[in-house]
């Protein structure tokens, strides 16, 4: 039996170098992303013997990016990505015994800990829309049969950059010109050794040009990708974050890298990351069409009736501005991914809350707010008092989100948002921010009001959300 004693007060251990050798063997697009990528393919994968295992590692390594490599996406250059299920691990002659040594909530999976995340009700995983049965590279999945995401073994990101038609305009991997289709032919294609393809996710990442910048949007308006730790260079109100809260094998904030040097999988984890993957889907009209009510009701509460010119001209200008405080209320940041409370420019994430103690201008329960309550951060070096508040170690997770989908219409077309995040630990890091979203009360806002953007709503009772304006 070992005995750990713990300490009242403990030092934060130092920041973790990014020299060359760690980028060397950490996956592209995790300590930075992607830039200007249009396209990506999530491609869900089953290996039916080792032999399958061996000879996709063998044929997919070597294209692997790594975080030493460029990161600008350009013309029919595809940045390849690879992650593996427990299930894939075993698959791959990982045994039982060193599985064990990985981390339970890893071993377990989100169906598995859906009371923990906060999937319930309609979001419980009997109610899951699981992905469609692939059938070819240029044609429709099967919508007749889905797939079982416990015989997933591995998913093989595929992202790129296409600007001119018809590739910029494919939104799913079968349409015509999709600048991915012919790779994903070729993954399809080592079906005959033992390599396959259970089902493709497409992705697009669409943009709007804003003060002359391109920046990413997502389907409901908002301006996607801040908030994002930062890992060096901290600002007094953007600390920095220590890589071990990304990657394994590193100090994090709580914990030296010696601290956990004895368990035997560390060699199997170290520079690698716990991937998450959550597929959001998007209503954009029902969500238009409750902003604008709000709006509606914040104006007069009555349409605009039988009015002249100047008075429809006043109103419908009055409506807009309603319409702009309602979104940016419930996001916590305007359309334009500025932040509601002062912020140091241009970095819209260099901010914290301390000047809006009651959410004034901020709600608590706003989705960025309720996400990151920005509690002030220790650095390294810092004496550190554990308190048990969870103030000591804010969980850290690196976003990597896609869209799927055409951009913002309102029609049937399925769209939303592929929520993609990298973190060292799964119950430390992405589930404490996941309660915090759907059941928990990060903010000192009741725990009865979850995030308007992802939370889970109480059956049959109406939802509310409460905010001031002047």
């Amino acid at each position: 039996t070992t005995r750990y004693e713990v300490f009242p007060i403990r030092k934060v251990p130092d920041y973790p170098q990014i020299n060359e050798s760690v980028k060397k063997s950490v996956q592209g697009g995790i300590l930075e992303p992607y830039s200007d990528i249009t396209h990506g393919l999530a491609i869900l994968l089953h290996f039916k013997e080792l032999a399958g295992a061996l000879f996709f590692l063998d044929s997919i390594v070597p294209a692997i990016s790594t975080a030493d490599g460029s990161h600008q996406a350009e013309e029919d250059a595809i940045f390849h990505n690879l992650a593996f299920t427990p299930e894939g691990l075993r698959a791959c002659a990982v045994n039982d015994d060193m599985l064990d040594r990985f981390p339970e909530d890893f071993r377990q999976g989100m169906a598995q800990r859906c009371g923990i995340l906060g999937d319930v009700r309609n979001n419980h995983p009997r109610r899951w829309r699981l992905p469609n049965t692939f059938v070819a590279a240029n044609l429709e999945p099967s919508t007749d049969l889905q797939i079982e995401l416990g015989n997933v073994h591995a998913v093989l990101h595929l992202r790129t950059k296409a600007t001119k038609e018809p590739a910029s305009k494919a939104d799913n991997y079968w349409h015509d010109g999709h600048p991915l289709q012919k790779r994903l032919s070729e993954i399809a294609d080592m079906s005959s050794r033992g390599v396959k393809v259970l089902a493709v996710e497409s992705m697009r990442r669409h943009y709007r040009t804003i003060n002359g910048t391109p920046v990413i949007i997502e389907h409901f308006g908002y301006a996607d990708g801040n908030g994002q730790p930062n890992l060096k260079n901290g600002t007094d109100s953007q600390p920095q974050s220590h890589l071990g809260e990304i990657v394994c094998g590193h100090n994090n904030l709580a914990d030296s890298v010696s601290a956990s040097s004895a368990n035997p999988s560390i060699d199997l984890l170290t520079n690698g990351s716990f991937l998450v993957m959550r597929k959001y889907g998007q209503d954009v009209k029902r969500f238009n069409d409750a902003v604008n009510n709000a709006a509606l009701a914040m104006v007069d509460g009555t349409p605009a009736g039988n009015q002249d010119s100047a008075a429809k001209a006043k109103r419908e200008a009055a409506l807009k501005t309603a319409t702009a405080i309602v979104k940016s209320k419930l996001m916590g940041r305007s359309e334009d991914g500025k932040p509601l409370v002062a912020f140091k420019p241009p970095n819209l994430n260099d901010f914290t809350f301390k000047d809006d103690p009651v959410g004034t201008q901020c709600p608590l329960h706003a989705h960025i707010r309720l996400a990151n309550p920005r509690s002030p951060k220790p650095m390294a070096g810092d004496a550190v008092e554990l308190k048990g508040d969870g103030a000591a170690r804010p969980p850290v997770i690196m976003r990597r989100s896609m869209s799927y989908g055409p951009i913002s219409a309102e029609d049937d077309e399925a769209r939303g948002l592929m929520f993609m995040a990298y973190n060292a630990s799964l119950s430390e890091q992405f589930e404490v921010i996941q309660r915090w979203l759907t059941q928990g009360n990060s903010t000192g806002s009741s725990s009865l009001q979850s995030c308007p953007i992802v939370g889970v709503p109480e059956n049959h009772y109406p939802r509310q959300f409460r905010f001031e304006y002047e």
